[in-house]
């Protein structure tokens, strides 16, 4: 299929992304329920043009037919609490968007990954950054080698499910909760997490590791819950200038509470420098970083700015 052609459906499937982000619970308020129906009508209408234009390339008439259904679907609420009722059609409409998207992708258009509120996600980063965390001060020793273990079964889970498709659906409805869409074709975000905690344990000093691993752990669900609730300044890659403050302020105290918890003996001074840095370091990863994810970038980068401070 020539891009010309899936040209065409990008200006509605970045609708489709602008309205998915709208619905998201942590950004939607009954008030504006009239306003969204009335978008989920002109969407509707909009994907079965398309789908029906492009009924003779299968792949794609089958991603835009599927998001058509949907939509027409959901014009009439199915449950008095419209809350309830844009976070199903959110639940439905994520993956079939995903795979639109990847279609699209595949001709060189570039459309943005949609990342949702999601509270298991959120609660699942701050207990894996503790429990890291815990690993890296309790178990300096041996952290690098359990460190390595993890990635090399997460290398072993991401070819298994390459080698082997069903595995894959094996492991999406396994961690269904806490997966975006998305990682059904691409890398695991913990696949990533795993590689960066190989370089922090082989690379950094058990004060830079915990550091970064809280970064992460706080600064970054704390920066995607104000994006998505308050982001009004657009900065790059979907970021906004709330968002990123969010995550050097979080990044940065939560930072300076490890080091005072479990390096007293380091200066104060010099403990507010490197919380500060690897929080701006990290900060300034989490809003540049496109092609790699967030959970290698960025506490690569929050290390990077400790080891600055703390050598």
């Amino acid at each position: 299929m020539p891009a010309t052609i899936a040209l065409s459906a990008e200006p509605a499937t970045l609708g489709l992304y602008s309205f998915l982000r709208d619905i998201d619970p942590g950004r939607y308020r009954r008030d504006m329920a009239d306003r969204m129906i009335a978008r989920v009508r002109e969407l509707a209408t909009e994907f079965e043009r398309l789908a029906e234009e492009h009924s003779q390339h299968e792949r794609l008439h089958s991603a835009l037919a599927r998001i058509a259904v949907l939509m027409r679907e959901a014009i009439e609420p199915k449950q008095d609490d419209t809350t309830a009722h844009f976070r199903t059609l959110r639940a439905e409409l994520s993956p079939a968007y995903e795979d639109l998207a990847r279609e699209l992708r595949g001709h060189a258009i570039p459309v943005p990954t949609l990342r949702a509120t999601n509270v298991p996600r959120t609660v699942f980063h701050v207990i894996m950054a503790m429990t890291a965390v815990a690993i890296v001060e309790f178990l300096p020793a041996t952290s690098r080698w359990i460190a390595l273990g993890f990635f090399s079964l997460a290398v072993l889970l991401e070819s298994s499910r390459r080698i082997y498709p069903p595995a894959n659906q094996v492991m999406m409805r396994v961690l269904g909760r806490i997966a975006h869409p998305h990682e059904a074709y691409k890398i695991n975000s913990s696949s990533w997490y795993t590689m960066a905690l190989v370089v922090l344990g082989f690379g950094f000093t058990t004060p830079v590791c915990a550091v970064a691993l809280t970064v992460l752990g706080f600064a970054d669900p704390a920066a995607g819950v104000i994006r998505r609730r308050f982001g009004k300044t657009k900065l790059v890659h979907g970021r906004s200038l709330e968002g990123t403050l969010a995550f050097f302020v979080i990044g940065a105290i939560t930072a300076l509470a490890v080091l005072r918890i479990f390096h007293p003996d380091i200066a104060m001074m010099t403990s507010v420098k490197a919380a500060g840095a690897a929080a701006l370091v990290g900060g300034i990863a989490e809003l540049l970083a496109k092609r790699l994810d967030d959970n290698f970038a960025v506490p690569v980068a929050a290390a990077i700015g400790a080891w600055l401070v703390l050598g």
